[in-house]
């Protein structure tokens, strides 16, 4: 199909939409003409094939409840990567904070799940997109303002378990047990817990990076 022919179709199947006639046989037009694009669009920043349906077909759900609100037909295709970035954006945080928020807080209750990287390697983290280096820059931000307000002893095991220190080497470092490094991170992480609780829980942030469309 040219591409001329491809958007008068769109703009039909849009203009059809809005004016409330059979919504879902017009939107799978829609999908039928941009699944492609919109699945390359996720392909091209390094993401894996689940990873790709998933998004690609979020972003068409969020693209359907939020259509109506579309006031110039024409406007679709800028509408429709513009929630696709945005649906990216949001993926990418949930899972750079989930990432961030188990090695600040530990992934249990008890205290040697408290401090995960306590016996093991150190972490070498893959690559991120700029979409998800956005995101963790902003987190790092956020954990270290936290990480300042606690008090020294707990502050300096914390920050030095954050680049990754094993505790063996922040009780040498600091000179004191592994026994007391491992109380000051349980203290810091219950303390953080409750001071970073607004960030774990959040979804958006004001002004997410902006991408070209595929």
């Amino acid at each position: 199909m040219q591409d001329k022919e491809l958007s008068e179709e769109v703009e039909r199947a849009v203009q059809s939409f809005l004016e409330g006639h059979d919504r879902q046989a017009n939107f799978h037009i829609l999908i039928d003409c941009y699944y492609l694009k919109v699945r390359r669009f996720f392909s091209r920043r390094g993401l894996d094939r689940d990873d790709c349906l998933d998004l690609t077909q979020l972003t068409f759900l969020n693209v359907y409840k939020g259509l109506p609100g579309l006031e110039d037909r024409k406007r679709f295709p800028g509408y429709l990567f513009k929630t696709a970035r945005n649906t990216l954006f949001r993926w990418s945080r949930r899972a750079v904070k989930k990432s961030e928020r188990e090695h600040v807080l530990g992934t249990g209750a008890e205290l040697e799940e408290l401090v995960p990287a306590s016996e093991g390697r150190r972490v070498t983290g893959a690559p991120r997109s700029p979409c998800e280096a956005f995101v963790a820059a902003e987190i790092k931000e956020r954990v270290q303002a936290a990480v300042a307000l606690l008090p020294d002893r707990q502050r300096q095991c914390m920050e030095l378990h954050l680049l990754r220190f094993r505790n063996r080497e922040i009780s040498a470092s600091l000179k004191i047990s592994q026994g007391t490094v491992s109380a000051h991170l349980f203290q810091a992480r219950q303390r953080l817990r409750k001071d970073l609780e607004e960030l774990w829980e959040s979804d958006g942030v004001a002004n997410p990076p902006v991408t070209t469309p595929a």
